[in-house]
């Protein structure tokens, strides 16, 4: 198994948290070193990026949604280093965590579109005791902050216990998971949405499968979260 630790520059906007995002190499390294994993890709960015370095993933009008709203660009970050990774290891599995759903959705969408020989294949989230997403961005928030975080996955797991019995209506559900997140003092969201898992519109009728995806800023630190609808773990 090869695994990458690469903070990919292209992805992150002008006024983002590039410079001072968490890089604890050796901690990660540790950590894999002791999982029994083959190799670890760290590239530089110069290696990645060279200078006569000019093409660019278009991700498509998937890629303006959600995450690509609030975050013009990301996407096309996203998906240039997911094919140069892909291409430079030649992987037959790529493994992705499912927190990042909507960056799932568009690697599948690149591997269909360019036949790439690989298969995506989507890991639960990992949380934290009190089922906060583990997250690098976590280590932004002060104690008063990290307490009320898991708030996030109280409100998903209130709407996923609604859609196990028996409620499949997406605004209901929406509303359920924006009424608990309101009553989380700090927390202000950015949005809140019932997608189906393929082409990231609202469904008339929540089906197993479909998700319910989370953007919220709590201070200055920014989170993401989701729930799949049916989904063993919640």
């Amino acid at each position: 198994m090869v695994v990458s630790v690469f903070v990919n520059p292209r992805q992150f906007g002008p006024s983002e948290d590039f410079n001072r995002y968490p890089r604890p190499f050796e901690t990660d390294r540790a950590r894999l070193e002791a999982l029994g994993v083959d190799a670890i890709f760290h590239p530089p960015v110069e290696q990645i990026y060279p200078s006569a370095f000019k093409t660019t993933v278009d991700p498509g009008p998937l890629g303006g949604l959600l995450e690509g709203q609030i975050r013009p660009g990301h996407f096309a970050g996203v998906l240039t280093v997911v094919l140069k990774l892909i291409n430079l290891t030649q992987p037959k599995r790529v493994y992705f965590g499912q927190k990042d759903f909507q960056q799932v959705v568009l690697v599948r969408q690149l591997v269909r579109d360019f036949g790439l020989p690989v298969r995506i294949v989507t890991m639960p989230t990992v949380r934290e005791a009190d089922g906060l997403a583990i997250s690098s961005r976590n280590v932004y928030l002060d104690t008063e902050q990290r307490r009320i975080a898991p708030a996030i996955h109280r409100a998903l797991a209130d709407a996923a216990r609604r859609f196990a019995a028996g409620e499949s209506d997406p605004s209901a559900l929406a509303a359920a998971a924006r009424e608990v997140l309101s009553a989380a003092p700090g927390i202000s969201i950015q949005y809140l949405s019932v997608l189906d898992d393929t082409t990231l519109s609202t469904p008339r009728q929540v089906r197993p499968g479909n998700v319910l995806a989370v953007a919220v800023k709590l201070g200055s630190t920014r989170l993401i979260d989701n729930v799949v609808f049916g989904a063993e773990r919640v």
